[in-house]
């Protein structure tokens, strides 16, 4: 389907244009760049439903937990998108706790179920 016709028209098609080739040019793992400080917080986008408020503190919270770890690419990939979504980094949608009984943060979080994935492979072996 010709996308001109499905947005209802030139100024919209240009528009709906703009939108898909800017729509993520200041995000890092998409231009396959390397993240810089420039690429902090700020640069990300927030759901529509995320309000201002609560962006400044997410905001204030995802530099602190950058701060705290050292994190691969697909871990800040898919930190940012949760951050985006309005959730905090301190929090987890599975609810895991420490042996502390704390409940833990995003990245130790997801850490610790790759590992039990990887390890649940390394035990079931071959399907066959």
């Amino acid at each position: 389907m010709d996308l001109k016709r499905l947005g209802r028209g030139y100024r919209n098609f240009d528009h709906l244009r703009n939108r898909f080739l800017f729509a993520a040019r200041l995000d890092p793992e998409l231009n396959d760049r390397e993240h810089t400080k420039e690429d902090g917080p700020h640069s990300l986008r927030y759901h529509n439903t995320v309000l201002k408020s609560r962006q400044r503190i997410l905001n204030a919270e995802l530099e602190s937990i950058l701060e705290k770890y050292d994190c691969s690419k697909e871990e800040l990939l898919a930190l940012r998108h949760w951050v985006a979504a309005g959730n905090s980094p301190y929090d987890y949608p599975d609810g895991l706790y420490n042996e502390a009984g704390l409940t833990c943060d995003f990245i130790p979080a997801s850490r610790i179920l790759n590992e039990a994935f990887d390890e649940i492979d390394r035990m079931g072996g071959d399907p066959e």
